[in-house]
């Protein structure tokens, strides 16, 4: 067409329209996405950085006889848990105090747990949860007769 000093046709900028809010369609998808995977990130984050005091707590209640739970550990962090004996033994000849490493002598009784933990994060609006399958050893002075 000869349209010089006359501008663009209605058809030609329609044409461009159509094709930048097709970019930009394609642009806000993609930023989106990123976005969920940001949000995934920081729960799965979050949750990797609460298991070591999660497993502590979890120790504690197996100490205490308990063998499954549900607690909540934080605002918007919960986790379940389940143990099951695989292996039980006594030893005779003592142990190793955990906290002073000074030798310990009398009978202990050696139990050797698998622990199925889950730990479920509501941060952000999403729940997350990572399952985490660990063996935990639990030894308990016996008291003798």
């Amino acid at each position: 067409m000869n349209n010089a000093g006359r501008g663009f046709t209605l058809v030609e900028v329609l044409v461009a329209l159509v094709i930048l809010l097709a970019a930009l369609t394609v642009a806000a998808a993609s930023y989106n996405a990123s976005l969920d995977f940001v949000s995934r990130a920081a729960a799965v984050s979050n949750i990797s950085r609460q298991v070591g005091d999660i497993r502590q707590q979890v120790r504690s209640r197996l100490e205490a006889g308990e063998y499954e739970g549900l607690a909540d550990f934080t605002v918007g962090l919960s986790y379940g848990w389940r143990a099951v004996v695989e292996a039980e033994a006594i030893n005779n000849p003592g142990g190793i105090d955990e906290v002073t490493g000074a030798p310990e002598q009398g009978m202990f009784q050696l139990t050797l747990y698998r622990v199925e933990l889950t730990i479920m994060s509501a941060l952000g609006g999403r729940e997350q949860r990572v399952n985490h399958q660990y063996r935990e050893l639990i030894w308990q002075r016996l008291a003798i007769p």
